[in-house]
């Protein structure tokens, strides 16, 4: 006979419950029968109950009993306080498990328990899809909700909407739940227009559920309001002139000028918003413009109208002629948003004040007209004719160093003849509607260009034709400004940098002139920061060096369409916003090297072969290599442009302090240690914003070569420098 462990006794085995009256209770004793110290568990499951669900219907006291001695006894006390089926009414078993793990024992006994109808107790399960949604204005807003009905009877459950929002308020609305399913069910809201509908605030709604036969259930959901809309920019008066009515004598009075600048908040985002104005005026002190803007920054709510008004005043000259200044203004948000924005339309425009001197012109005598005249072609005119009105942006040699393009913020293309040791104007080849950013000779024959203009329009051009329109014009985004254009070296293909971070691949075969739907790029590749210079790298020229805000430089694979960043960090140089590479340079003779120029007067040279051709470097992955960096190669003030030598022995900059120098290297990339600071070429008062550089035969040794340097800047003047071989 085998010996019994332990003795167990029910207080009961019938038990009835009744919702919302209280809790039923019953005792279970449990006598140890064993020969040594053991504790005892209890566990009590019901018929048709899932065993995760048991614990949540009924309490135990104890727990766990603490060990008992033999022939020791304990007891446990079970309190109900709901129903082991939730809305269930009748007769439920209920099987009473005891064990003991130190005696290693069980018995199972059963319960009979009889539910009767209670109050209180139908608890509808509701839950909402997704907590947070997110809606556009004018348009229906959809909130999903799935309903449970626990109970063994179809339930008429009111479903009603509340908020402090008017639009998300909503009567009740009836709806039948089956018994014991799930139930799917949309509430659906029209949000308004961009009035009332504004974004970044989070709109709270209140879902409440009521029925019958049970406590209300209730949800809350969150709206999200996304950005909708626009901000215009609009100048009703671009040109002004100083003073602003005509005189026939002299005044000397100049009262500033006020340019009404208004900005329509046509979106439901509210901004903080400001007109970006010129960083300095880059005129002479005695012609310096003084710009002062009111307000200078204003919180724009949505649906709302802000004038600025932009007050400029300036000295005029007592003789001369109409002086025309250019003010480039832009629309800008403050602090730039960390998500994208709804669009500003005509972000940048560009304002025309003319200065009319003291003295009128018909004063200045009709006795000197004709030396007026002479004054007038070789002091002034000569130079509007002969040079930009206004500052030099590009130039570049062609393959033979015997011709120039250079483009300007006049709109202009004009083409320049080397002749001996000076420059020669020869025409304007191309006239554009908006300023040009970059030109670039088409690297076969050199017979052909592409321009690109500040609209983010680009022009190819026949420069054999004596057409004065472009061959072909092509525009991806209107407004989106063309920093670069880059040639493939076989010329088929074309690429744009732009302003917003677009970099776009064009074809253009082997003559303009057959080209088909050239309108859109064959391929695109937008990156995080504003495109300042691109330049081929590498021996296939497969590779596109891209650089630009941020100081960020990056190798995108036109190929594989693949990208790798090149970390050129400094622990001086900072990568702030305010912060860019502002040029790039390779040698055609050695396209792994790379130099960089930036604008806080840092320049660095790399050699790219390491990362370009890893097979060929060490490690696994190996990282390009810095041959030389060195900062505040031009007093500190930004680095506008630079240029290698064909052979990369040399390396020209220019800048803010208007130096043009000169950096002869070593055959292995790094400065020659007698020019560790370079050699200043020239030094002008105003500003130089680009250079190109090529290698002539030498006229002192027919045998060797010199170099020819081409600059632009600020002025509106193209220069020509000649300069012989400089080594240690």
């Amino acid at each position: 006979m085998v010996e019994k462990l332990m003795a167990t006794e029910l207080s009961t085995k019938e038990l009835t419950f009744q919702p919302g009256y209280g809790v039923a209770q019953f005792e279970v004793k449990v006598l140890n029968q064993g020969d040594r110290f053991a504790s005892f568990q209890l566990e009590i499951m019901a018929a048709g109950v899932p065993a995760k669900d048991e614990r949540t219907w009924y309490t135990l006291s104890p727990e766990i009993s603490t060990k008992k001695p033999p022939g020791d006894l304990t007891r446990f006390i079970v309190e109900i306080h709901r129903t082991p089926i939730l809305g269930f009414v009748g007769l439920v078993n209920l099987t009473i498990h005891i064990f003991s793990l130190e005696l290693g024992t069980e018995e199972r006994h059963i319960l009979r328990l009889r539910v009767e109808k209670g109050i209180g107790e139908l608890l509808l399960q509701a839950e909402l899809t997704d907590s947070t949604l997110k809606a556009y204005p004018n348009r229906d807003l959809e909130l999903p909700l799935r309903l449970l009905n626990p109970s063994q009877k179809e339930i008429t459950a009111l479903i009603a909407l509340s908020s402090a929002y008017s639009w998300l308020n909503r009567s009740a609305v009836p709806l039948s739940l089956p018994p014991g399913q799930w139930m799917d069910y949309s509430l659906i809201c029209s949000v308004p227009d961009i009035e009332e509908a504004i974004a970044d605030i989070d709109y709270l709604a209140h879902i409440k559920i009521t029925h019958p036969d049970g406590p209300p259930t209730q949800l809350q959901a969150v709206i999200d309001i996304l950005p909708q809309g626009e901000i215009r920019f609009e100048i009703e008066q671009l040109e002004q002139t100083i003073p602003q009515k005509r005189r026939w004598l002299p005044s000397w009075k100049s009262n500033p000028v006020m340019y009404s600048l208004e900005l329509d908040n046509q979106s439901n985002q509210r901004y903080q918003t400001t007109i970006d104005l010129p960083l300095e005026d880059k005129n002479s002190a005695r012609n310096r413009l003084q710009l002062e803007l009111l307000p200078p920054e204003y919180t724009l709510n949505p649906t709302e109208t802000q004038i600025f008004d932009l007050k400029v005043e300036t000295k005029r000259p007592w003789l001369g002629w109409v002086q025309e200044r250019l003010i480039e203004v832009g629309a800008g948000l403050k602090p730039a948003p960390t998500e994208p924005a709804v669009p500003i339309i005509d972000r940048q425009q560009i304002l025309i004040l003319r200065v009319f001197p003291i003295i009128p012109r018909w004063l200045q005598g009709l006795l000197i007209v004709v030396l007026a005249w002479v004054f007038w072609w070789l002091v002034h005119g000569q130079y509007h004719y002969i040079h930009h009105q206004g500052a030099v942006t590009t130039v570049q040699l062609n393959g033979l160093g015997d011709r120039v393009l250079s483009g300007g913020v006049d709109q202009q293309v004009r083409d320049w003849g080397v002749e001996g040791q000076k420059l020669e104007f020869i025409h304007i080849r191309a006239q554009a509607d908006k300023a040009v950013r970059t030109v670039k000779y088409r690297p076969i024959d050199n017979n052909q260009m592409a321009m690109g203009l500040e609209n983010g329009e680009i022009q190819l051009w026949d420069l054999l034709s004596y057409e004065d329109v472009p061959v072909r014009s092509l525009v991806y985004q209107k407004d989106d400004r063309v920093m670069d254009l880059e040639f493939t070296p076989d010329s088929r293909y074309l690429f744009s940098g732009h302003g917003s971070g677009l970099l776009a691949k064009w074809y253009i075969g082997q003559d303009f002139e057959q080209i088909e739907n050239v309108n859109e790029p064959e391929l695109t590749q937008t990156f995080e920061f504003a495109i300042s210079d691109l330049a081929f790298v590498g021996q296939r020229a497969e590779t596109l060096a891209v650089a630009g805000r941020f100081n960020q430089l990056i190798l995108w694979n036109t190929q594989s369409n693949s990208t790798q960043t090149i970390d050129i960090s400094d622990p001086e140089t900072s990568t702030g916003q305010d912060n860019y590479i502002t040029s790039l340079a390779t040698a055609e003779k050695r396209p792994f090297l790379l130099a960089v120029a930036d604008n806080q007067g840092s320049m660095s040279i790399w050699n790219l072969r390491p990362c370009l051709e890893p097979g060929l470097g060490a490690g696994a992955n190996p990282s390009c290599e810095l041959l030389d960096r060195w900062q505040d190669s031009h007093n500190g003030e930004a680095v506008r442009s630079i240029a290698f030598s064909p052979d990369g022995s040399y390396l020209a900059s220019v800048g803010d302090d208007g130096k043009l120098i000169l950096w002869p290297l070593r055959d292995t990339g790094e400065r020659l240690s007698k020019y560790l600071k370079g050699k200043a070429i020239a030094n002008h008062s105003q500003s130089l914003n680009t250079v190109d550089l090529s290698l002539i035969p030498s006229r002192r040794d027919r045998s060797g070569s010199q170099l020819q340097i081409v600059t632009g800047g600020d002025d509106g003047k193209v220069r020509l420098y000649q300069v012989q071989s400089i080594r240690d």
